[in-house]
């Protein structure tokens, strides 16, 4: 866990005090959120567009997909309730079991699904399940702490604007999955465990530490998706990568607690198109 941040404040009302530097980032974070999230819907309603076919076709013929989607997602869910009731797991850690098991049902995606429709079905069930769970106080290591909003939510529908973004190319739809799954449990888990110095926000901030187990996840995850499906060298794969981690990585710290499940795979996407011009 990170150490206790020393306390010296006189009374109530000079804890609460927010010097201008703080606000100032504070701002700015929600700047960059918002125009992340602006653009990311601007051009998925674009694709969407697009891409519009015969949902209802398409939806059909994917079935047996959905099912096995929808399925392995309310599993991971049961499991992790499971977890919470039998088990003393620490509730972080229950949480980033449930990232990773998401994560890696996202996945597959580009191989169930040829168009977007099915992975949207899916999406608007797996949030439907979110949505009682926690009208019903079930899964208290996702959406048990207020200040994390409704980051599991934004997790699922994250996913499904990158696969519809990403308009069938594995690249930009592996990239940002991987980096959400990989590099956010990463730095969370390095960052209550070493994470001593905290970055100058209000509020419950990252770590320098976490966001440098973030870097480091981020470039690995670009690096291999580099190698796989480009024939960039080596040298140039590397230095996209560490450009991508460390864009993706500034992002993180910078984003609201919850949010960062959307800005950071809209900004690893966003980069990833920019850099592989």
């Amino acid at each position: 866990m990170n150490a206790p941040l020393a306390s010296n404040a006189p009374g109530r009302h000079a804890q609460r005090k927010v010097s201008l530097p703080s606000r100032l980032a504070d701002g700015l974070s929600w700047s960059v959120l918002y125009l992340l999230v602006g653009f990311a819907l601007t051009r998925a309603a674009t694709a969407f567009w697009v891409q519009f076919g015969n949902p209802f076709r398409e939806t059909w013929d994917a079935l047996p997909q959905i099912l096995i989607a929808v399925s392995a997602g309310l599993l991971l869910l049961t499991i992790v309730r499971v977890i919470e009731r039998k088990t003393r797991l620490p509730t972080e850690l229950a949480r980033k079991f449930a990232h990773l098991g998401a994560g890696t049902i996202a996945i597959p995606a580009p191989i169930l699904f040829e168009t977007h429709y099915p992975a949207l079905i899916v999406t608007i069930t797996l949030t439907g399940a979110l949505v009682v769970s926690r009208r019903r106080g079930w899964l208290t290591s996702l959406h048990g702490q207020p200040e994390r909003g409704v980051g599991d939510i934004l997790f699922v529908w994250a996913a499904y604007l990158v696969f519809l973004l990403a308009d069938g190319s594995l690249l930009l739809f592996l990239a940002p999955v991987l980096v959400l799954t990989l590099a956010d449990s990463a730095a969370a888990l390095v960052g209550q465990r070493y994470g001593r110095t905290r970055w100058p926000r209000t509020g419950p901030g990252r770590t320098v530490e976490g966001s440098a187990a973030f870097c480091c996840v981020a470039f690995a995850c670009a690096l291999s998706m580099l190698a796989v499906f480009t024939e960039v060298s080596l040298v140039h794969a590397m230095a996209l990568s560490l450009l991508l981690g460390l864009v993706a990585a500034a992002v993180e710290a910078a984003a609201p607690r919850g949010w960062d499940n959307v800005s950071v795979p809209f900004a690893t996407l966003f980069a990833l198109e920019i850099l592989m011009r």
